[in-house]
């Protein structure tokens, strides 16, 4: 079995639970799954839950991370994302960094 999230997706995932309770976050869906048991905070879409939605919700985090600022913003209000949880750097002037260690939080302004 793949391991699913890192040592520093868990100290991320921890460091949230310290900052943030009950917020969604927009986070890949392999690692949404470790989010919510880890931190507290929900996610856009679970990898492993079947729901209604779940594949809308699913293409609509995989465009989020391919999208331009633009088509980010509108996602983020889709879905009312108040955290957004990425390996990469993210350029869009609502996203303000408040976590970096190998792996980036974003909080939406």
């Amino acid at each position: 079995m793949d391991k699913q999230i890192t040592v520093d997706d868990y100290r991320a995932m921890r460091w949230l639970s310290t900052v943030a309770g009950h917020r969604v976050v927009m986070a890949h869906p392999r690692i949404s799954d470790a989010i919510y048991p880890v931190s507290g905070n929900y996610v856009v879409s679970p990898m492993s839950h079947s729901f209604s939605g779940v594949d809308s919700r699913i293409n609509d985090v995989n465009r989020f991370f391919l999208a331009n600022c633009s088509d980010k913003m509108s996602l983020l209000e889709r879905y009312d994302v108040d955290y957004v949880y990425f390996r990469f750097r993210m350029g869009c002037g609502f996203l303000r960094e408040v976590y970096n260690d190998s792996v980036y939080l974003y909080q939406v302004s």
